[in-house]
């Protein structure tokens, strides 16, 4: 993996660390719902192109648990009422 590879997965991991971070914590942030749009749309390329190109259930089934827990923590940053 090159530079750039390196930069791109920890980019996409600390995405979805926010996004977690998204799921739990008890306050709203804009930066959250822009993890979260990362990892949502690296979670559906993931999905597609596991099923696409291998037809694994398995990865296909992660790909879409990790993109409803960016829709989750996307929706929850939107829901909550201010505090």
């Amino acid at each position: 993996m090159g530079k750039a590879g390196a930069v791109i997965l920890l980019v996409v991991m600390l995405a979805f660390l926010a996004t977690i971070y998204g799921v739990i914590a008890g306050k709203r942030s804009a930066w959250i719902v822009l993890a979260s749009a990362v990892v949502i749309a690296v979670s559906a390329l993931g999905a597609w192109y596991s099923w696409a190109e291998s037809q694994s259930v398995g990865a296909t089934v992660v790909y879409l648990v990790i993109l409803v827990v960016g829709l989750v923590a996307a929706v929850r940053q939107f829901s909550k009422a201010p505090a």
